[in-house]
């Protein structure tokens, strides 16, 4: 029994400095806050807006391990409205996609609650996620069990001492069989009270087919009072050789073990919590000019808000009236916060530091891309890649498994022994043989060794502003992509154009305002959407020395299109004058266009000079030069990337004498110029035909197709939109070295999963192989409760490893 007690000791001590020290105070959050308004309204806004969708989001409870997760997967994929499903043993969530439009909620609700599970239709509030992720219930439940089960196994070593030290007559045979009946109604009452939760979900997962770690523990627990009793019948109370300490002690190491580890996945979730904070604050908006307070969920395109002093922003807007410091920290980790003044635009999540801002909203809340960080780190923890599949099937069988080894182990060793040992002390050691090998097993650090990584990996790249989505695919493609493509403009040339020249024929030459204000109008449609359009219209607004909301009060169009690559066209009328057809773009654009009185050669053969052309009613009217700087990070990243034998190519839509600019500068081979989006999605999936993993750089905005065809698509953040289309990877810090840096996450993250996989497998082998008994012939025995020490560490230890991938990742540059 002194093992018991020995383990016991030793993880105890764990626990007592976890609470001496406070550990879980290492996150920063409040247990008491409670917000101004039910978070209830948003979770029935989300429900009824998710009637009319074929996704859906489950809140589960009662999930303990990776095997409780990877049934309710199962289950879930067998209905027949299911295609897709992802479950997040982390944030105790299920995200479905159907195979038709309409779902059928109720029943898809019903085939987890058939699991033993429990589960709500639509997504947690923020609120309920932060409860969640510091497992506040799980820690508070195991404190309790903890305690207590420290004085039942105090009481039992006590009676324990007092067997030991009697005599063999009628008087002491009396006392013994009260002390045993003492210690075991101690230690069934200890079970029921204490253990209660462990031995509930255990055979709940055996009635449905899926054993799980409770079903192991329960199981050699419930063995080990059985075999008690059976010994207290069999021999007497005089002869009886009990397991009751054996079972507590077990007991106390398998609580002290799980406590310690919600204590370090509380550590480890401590990035999520940061992530989900700022959408406590973000519950309602007020409105302008009414003043009304509206569900931030509520909000639309084109909806003006009120941002407050130190409030957070609740989704993507444009400042239209005011000025102020804006912490962007959280999304794109600058440490100094940006001044924003009107017409420039706010990323949701972010923090307003200084005077009120007026606001006018570009993408709802849940469309924002502080929304795409947040789903990001749910789909991180629980995501696997196609590859890594099989570890569901693994863990289904792996606990069969342990149940049958359990029964044939033993049973091999009494059918080898008999004869040479009396049977019933065979029938012991085949009992304590059991325990162990059940108590051993350790399924759960299977289930932990991709997702704790990834996490890991999300929240590491987040802090550095770089948003990962997809989880684990994703980051598997970059480990495994060799051939990275960029686009020029925005890309390896700062995303900041500007008109450094206007020229005009001599018809326009003293009409310059309205020939301003014609291109202003159909620039307008595109400004979010190329900085070149930015750049123009930022340079007309200039010009017009008036606010644009003045001009465009006078100005009506029609017929606007936009060809992405090449140019804009439309018709405009000013007051009164008749209408006009603009066109804006390259000349190739302009020609087919049949735009009369075109230059036959280039107005400008300066390189790093962008030479756009303007024609008013079919004739030539004038042309604008755009500068087009490199970024000053552009030629070490792409030097940097080819000497890790990368293969670094260039296809832009701008011209061969720009495109060759470039390539001589920052030292990238020419892969295609003047290319349509479609000839960049044709080149991306040409390369990928001929068994390339391609990455695609770009700014995600007329780039999309390429970047979505891509196997990674990285785009970088503009502080004019949110390039969110198509890519799944954003670098919110516009920093073209941070691809460097994304490389590295995502190499040592694969290295780490590897890692974390070897030390499960040879574990369980090596741990299990013990508990057979293969080590006894050198004189080394496992038993229960030193099996149950190790069984937690196995499980800790793969968190720890998260935690210290998560510091090795902090200490990159970048």
């Amino acid at each position: 029994m002194a093992c018991c007690y020995i383990a016991a000791f030793c993880v105890g001590q764990l626990v007592k400095a976890c609470q001496f020290l406070d550990l879980d105070k290492t996150i920063r959050y409040n247990d008491d806050e409670s917000l101004a308004f039910s978070s209830d309204i948003t979770i029935a806004e989300r429900n009824d807006k998710q009637q009319n969708q074929s996704t859906l989001v489950l809140r589960l409870s009662g999930m303990t391990c990776s095997a409780c997760s990877s049934a309710v997967e199962s289950a879930l994929k067998s209905h027949p409205d299911i295609d897709q499903v992802r479950v997040s043993l982390t944030l105790q969530q299920a995200t479905v996609i159907g195979k038709t439009p309409i779902l059928d909620r109720e029943s898809i609700k019903r085939c987890v609650e058939h699991l033993g599970y429990g589960a709500e239709l639509g997504p947690r509030s923020p609120q309920e996620i932060v409860d969640v992720l510091k497992s506040k219930q799980d820690v508070e439940r195991l404190q309790l069990s903890f305690s207590r089960l420290s004085r039942c196994a105090l009481a039992v070593q006590i009676a324990s001492s007092l067997l030991s030290r009697l005599g063999q007559g009628w008087f002491s045979v009396g006392i013994l069989s009260i002390a045993h009946c003492f210690c075991l109604s101690l230690a069934i009452s200890a079970q029921v009270r204490y253990m209660g939760w462990i031995h509930t979900d255990g055979w709940r997962c055996i009635r449905r087919g899926q054993p799980n770690m409770n079903t192991l523990v329960s199981s050699s627990i419930l063995l080990g009072l059985f075999s008690s009793a059976i010994d207290l019948f069999v021999l007497g109370a005089s002869r009886a050789t009990s397991y009751y300490g054996t079972t507590i002690g077990l007991s106390l190491v398998v609580v002290a073990g799980r406590y310690l580890d919600a204590m370090s996945r509380r550590s480890a979730s401590e990035d999520l919590v940061r992530v989900y904070k700022p959408l406590l604050d973000t519950q309602f908006t007020k409105m302008h000019p009414s003043g009304e307070l509206v569900p931030s969920t509520f909000l639309q395109p084109g909806d003006q808000i009120v941002v407050a002093k130190f409030s957070v922003i609740p989704c993507d807007c444009y400042v239209t009236t005011g000025s102020s410091l804006v912490n962007q920290a959280i999304v794109t980790g600058e440490s100094m916060p940006r001044k924003k003044a009107a017409g420039d635009f706010l990323l949701g999540g972010t923090r307003n530091l200084g005077g009120e801002l007026v606001c006018v909203v570009d993408k709802e809340q849940g469309r924002s891309f502080y929304a795409e960080l947040v789903n990001s780190a749910v789909e991180a923890s629980g995501s696997k890649a196609q590859e890594y599949q099989y570890l569901d099937t693994i863990t289904k069988y792996f606990v069969l498994g342990v149940l049958l080894l359990s029964v044939l182990a033993p049973t091999a060793y009494l059918f080898r022994s008999l004869g040479s040992v009396p049977a019933y002390d065979l029938f012991r050691l085949a009992v304590e043989r059991s325990m162990t090998i059940l108590t051993c097993a350790c399924p759960c650090a299977l289930g932990l060794a991709i997702p704790s990584a990834t996490v890991a990996a999300t929240n590491a790249a987040s802090k550095k502003g770089i948003v990962i989505t997809g989880g684990f695919p994703t980051i598997q493609k970059l480990r495994d992509t060799k051939t990275i493509l960029f686009d020029k403009t925005g890309t390896l040339t700062r995303a900041t154009l500007e008109v450094c020249n206007f020229t005009t024929t001599n018809e326009w030459s003293d009409k310059g305002a309205g020939l301003w204000t014609y291109v202003c109008a159909v620039e307008e449609q595109s400004v979010t959407t190329h900085p070149i359009s930015r750049a123009i219209f930022s340079a007309g607004i200039q010009h017009l020395n008036a606010p644009w909301s003045n001009s465009k009060s006078l100005i009506q169009t029609r017929k606007m299109a936009s060809e992405p690559g090449h140019g804009v066209s439309g018709e405009a009328k000013i007051q009164q004058q008749p209408w006009r057809r603009v066109i804006v773009g390259n000349m190739r654009f302009l020609r087919s266009r049949a735009v009369a009185g075109l230059p036959e050669e280039p107005l400008h053969k300066t390189k790093g000079i962008i030479v756009v052309y303007v024609g008013i009613d079919g004739v030539y009217a004038g042309s604008l030069l755009v500068t087009d700087a490199i970024r000053d990070d552009a030629k070490s990243t792409v030097g940097q990337l080819s000497s890790m034998k990368y293969d670094c190519k260039l296809l832009t839509g701008d011209v061969t004498q720009s495109a060759h600019r470039v390539c001589d500068i920052v030292g990238i081979r020419l892969l295609a110029s003047e290319a349509t989006p479609q000839d960049k999605l044709n080149h991306v999936k040409s390369l990928q035909e001929n068994g390339n993993t391609v990455a695609m750089v770009g700014d995600g905005l007329n780039d999309a197709p390429s970047l979505a065809a891509a196997d990674v698509g990285i785009a970088l953040y503009h502080e004019a939109a949110t390039p969110t289309a198509g890519a799944s990877v954003m670098i919110l810090n516009s920093r073209l070295d941070s691809i460097l840096v994304l490389l590295e996450i995502s190499r040592q993250t694969v290295q780490q999963i590897r890692i974390n996989l070897s030390w499960v497998f040879g574990y369980n082998l090596l741990a299990l192989s013990m508990a057979v008994g293969t080590v006894r012939p050198f004189g080394l025995t496992l038993t229960p409760p030193f099996a149950a020490a190790l069984m937690s560490c196995s499980s800790m230890a793969i968190t720890l490893n998260a935690l210290r991938l998560r510091s090795r990742l902090a200490a990159l540059d970048g």
